[in-house]
């Protein structure tokens, strides 16, 4: 095994722009490979990193993961029957393929049949084949988005998108969210506050979540149970992506502390699969709400009680206030400090502040539809609610009903926007 500085994860060549109704959820709208990304991975590390030359250790570790071709030197990455390998294994690793293998038809064919969002990575041409768009959004509907501009429209590949969203998309759904219409509407929207996670970590990680730019992580299906000293972890360590390794490695990954820490400056999720005694640990909860304060989800009960760390995750993201000690919730200086970053906070602040109408001016100057979370008093109150649809008319909403047939106030609101008539009395 040789390494030299990497040439860098071989880009998308680019999803296709214009108007797709079936974007995944959050998805970024840029069209840049970087802010496109299909295949659930950390971003390449622009520093530096080791490289695989040895062609065996590679075959050995693509049976494995399929996402470690992301390890091989350029000249293994441009080697047909190592890179069919890596797809066999996840479809996602077209991500690394050389340029050349990203324009063969048969390797993008396999590709997309195991991991149809790998389709942003083809080249151009092949993302104007329909049959490889089809293989595509057969496997995940939201793979439409990066087909050529002029499929994006053809009605087969719609209703082959649409049949594959009406199935759930390979998730659990209820009845209500396999109606298509609504699952379009819904795309890009989340309730502020609410949690992608659930008891199943690999539910949060495996589906499109709001809180973090691009897409995001995705257990391997293929991760094997190896030691913490099996070449393959070593390598991804090595690498600089220790978020991929403490994700899809042995468990033992997640009591060391360096990798632990490491992977947490990545991303911050990376705390929830942490072992319960850094859970704990002060620093490495604080380097997680560094960048992203809704971490504080992940943290040790000790920790979410702690005065200083809550206002760091709330400075970060107000909505981190909802994982607060109960305590805490009540600290004026604490929720202050959330309403600044998002009006929206409000609605995870105890009963009796709602009714605190400086509190409530300072959600609402924020953002003017944290009226919602108002009290209903404040919700009649014309100086408060004024004030709300002066900077958000669909604030109008949620203004009492006397409010909402105030003529003053409805020509307030659709000053802002003629649609706020929709919520007058």
């Amino acid at each position: 095994e040789g390494s030299e500085n990497a040439e860098g994860g071989a880009s998308g060549s680019g999803a296709a722009g214009g108007r797709c109704l079936f974007r995944a959820p959050s998805l970024p709208t840029s069209a840049s490979p970087r802010a496109s990304r299909p295949c659930c991975m950390p971003d390449v590390v622009d520093s530096p990193r080791r490289v695989i030359r040895d062609r065996e250790k590679m075959v050995a570790f693509v049976r494995r993961d399929g996402r470690a071709l992301r390890l091989a030197c350029a000249e293994l990455r441009g080697d047909r029957d190592l890179v069919r390998l890596a797809l066999a294994t996840d479809g996602a690793a077209l991500e690394f393929a050389s340029e050349d293998l990203r324009m063969d038809r048969d390797l993008v064919m396999l590709a997309v049949s195991q991991h149809g969002r790998a389709l942003a990575f083809a080249a151009r041409d092949i993302r104007a084949d329909p049959e490889v768009v089809l293989a595509a959004v057969r496997q995940d509907g939201t793979a439409l988005e990066f087909a050529d501009e002029a499929l994006q429209d053809d009605p087969k590949l719609t209703l082959a998108a649409s049949q594959h969203l009406q199935s759930g998309g390979g998730f659990e759904f209820g009845e209500l969210v396999r109606d298509v219409d609504l699952l379009i509407a819904a795309q890009g929207r989340c309730p502020s506050g609410t949690s992608c996670s659930s008891s199943d970590t690999s539910e949060f990680w495996a589906v499109p979540c709001p809180r973090h730019e691009g897409l995001p992580l995705s257990p391997s299906r293929h991760a094997p149970e190896e030691s913490p000293e099996d070449d393959v972890w070593v390598a991804w360590v090595e690498s600089g992506d220790c978020a991929h390794a403490l994700l899809n490695g042995p468990t033992e990954l997640r009591r060391n502390r360096d990798i632990v820490l490491a992977a947490v400056r990545q991303d911050s999720r990376c705390l929830s699969l942490a072992a319960a005694k850094l859970q704990r640990d002060r620093e490495v909860v604080m380097a997680a709400l560094e960048h992203d304060g809704l971490a504080l989800e992940f943290a040790a009960a000790e920790l979410r009680r702690d005065r200083q760390v809550v206002l760091a995750a709330v400075r970060q993201n107000g909505g981190a206030l909802r994982y607060a000690a109960e305590e805490l919730k009540w600290d004026r200086e604490v929720i202050v400090a959330a309403l600044q970053q998002t009006g929206r906070a409000l609605q995870h602040a105890p009963q009796d502040l709602r009714r605190d109408r400086e509190l409530v001016l300072l959600a609402i100057r924020q953002d003017g539809r944290a009226l919602e979370f108002a009290s209903r008093g404040l919700q009649a109150d014309r100086g408060v609610v004024l004030t709300a649809i002066r900077l958000n008319s669909e604030a109008l909403r949620y203004a009492s009903e006397a409010l909402r047939g105030d003529r003053t106030i409805v020509l307030a609101a659709i000053r802002q926007s003629g649609l706020a008539l929709r919520y007058a009395a």
